[in-house]
């Protein structure tokens, strides 16, 4: 029953005009608060922070991206498994919390802009839950584990750039979001942590990071991992005190075994394989691996 609710929901015109509306007046509250933003000198930060172009460029990104889609779906319905109705209704509410934040924020109510920003990392968690099922991934690298009975939905590249993509981008820059808020918020309550709380979320960031690379392989999620850590860095060096140093030179530190893993990973694949179609360039050795089949 609930599969059949969920396919009428894919099939619901009415459903993706509202998503699209959802999205035009978050791109345009985005855009509003990033000047409004711009123009606040006493806007709150900490070490977490990046710069503001990391978040902005970022955010701008993943409306950039969702956008083709979610304007195509309205004009020329493509998708109609149960899996995008999931979808449809969790960019609803995505959009409609991500909105409510970013009001929360401007007005300076930090704690509940992080109570916001949490169950809005909870419904990302799952619509990329539900696309990591469905969509198949671009991996270049290899990994430790691999799911080779699992049998994606769609194998289609416009699937992945389109849907896939952007909610892995907007889950990654959700997880930063949140943390960096984390640390604005105990600053903001005069409760403000000491160097071991900065280097042990650090650490924690670099190890998810690492662990999703290794046995997801999506690039999109080392992508973003890399942005926020680039973020950090820029934006701790160019203070002169020793915190801000360490924190610029742990964050360069993370980017550096990050990218040295990927650029390994990439390496192996392309030497050991198995090779398959999203990495035809890195061949080796080994022969190709077959393809499978989109259901």
């Amino acid at each position: 029953m609930t599969m059949g609710v969920f396919g009428q929901a894919a099939e619901s015109r009415p459903l993706r005009f509202l998503v699209l509306l959802l999205l035009a007046l978050s791109v345009w509250r985005y855009i509003t608060h990033v000047v409004q933003r711009e123009s606040e000198a006493s806007f709150p930060e900490s070490l977490w922070t990046p710069t503001t172009l990391t978040f902005d460029v970022w955010g701008g990104c993943v409306l950039a991206l969702l956008t083709p889609l979610l304007v195509s779906e309205c004009v020329r319905p493509r998708h109609t498994t149960p899996y995008m109705g999931v979808l449809f209704v969790l960019l609803c509410a995505q959009f409609a919390v991500a909105i409510l934040t970013q009001e929360l924020r401007v007005v300076g109510h930090l704690t509940s802009a992080l109570v916001s920003m949490c169950v809005l990392w909870a419904c990302l968690l799952i619509s990329f839950t539900v696309v990591e099922h469905h969509i198949e991934p671009m991996v270049l690298s290899s990994v430790v584990f691999s799911d080779t009975d699992h049998v994606y939905t769609t194998s289609n590249r416009w699937d992945y750039l389109s849907i896939r993509l952007p909610l892995a981008l907007w889950w990654v820059y959700s997880s930063a979001e949140v943390l960096a808020v984390c640390h604005a918020v105990a600053l903001n309550a005069q409760t403000k942590p000491d160097m071991r709380i900065f280097v042990t979320s650090m650490g924690g960031w670099v190890l998810v990071s690492v662990g999703l690379l290794l046995t997801t392989g999506d690039t999109a999620i080392l992508i973003g991992s890399l942005w926020m850590l680039w973020g950090v860095a820029n934006a701790n060096s160019s203070h002169s005190s020793n915190e801000s140093h360490t924190m610029a030179t742990l964050a360069g530190l993370g980017a550096f075994v990050l990218g040295g893993l990927f650029c390994f990973l990439v390496l192996h694949k392309a030497w050991r394989g198995p090779k398959d179609r999203w990495a035809p360039l890195f061949s080796l050795r080994g022969v190709s691996a077959p393809r499978r089949m989109a259901v």
